[in-house]
């Protein structure tokens, strides 16, 4: 997967559903911001369609990185309005997809440029 990669903005560094996040597993901000991170970075790659509801709770919490008890981890999540009750991460169809539909098709680019210059020097 190298090359694969997502869209992070400057706002979530004071993105109000993280603080809840934060809030609701009693750690800090950053330890929060990492776990969303984590978890955005291991659906790319994993689940391009951003949908984990196929996903164990125990998935989604290692998916995360976040070592604390399993359960309730997903609905934290839900509660803070990062993942959607079907197991979607919230908005992926217009951040998720968006990003790695041009990043792949970039990657496609620089292969097919690639071998048409292995094919010129033959």
């Amino acid at each position: 997967m190298a090359g694969l990669w997502i869209e992070y903005h400057l706002t979530l560094r004071e993105f109000w559903k993280v603080q809840r996040l934060a809030d609701l597993l009693q750690i800090p901000y950053a330890h929060a911001l990492g776990l969303v991170s984590c978890l955005w970075v291991w659906a790319a790659a994993n689940q391009g369609d951003g949908n984990l509801a196929r996903f164990s709770d125990q998935e989604i919490a290692r998916a995360a990185r976040w070592e604390g008890s399993v359960n309730g981890f997903r609905g934290y999540l839900v509660q803070s309005e990062l993942l959607d009750k079907d197991g979607k991460v919230h908005r992926w169809d217009r951040y998720g997809t968006r990003v790695l539909g041009e990043s792949r098709r970039k990657q496609q680019e620089y292969r097919d440029r690639l071998k048409a210059k292995r094919r010129g020097k033959k």
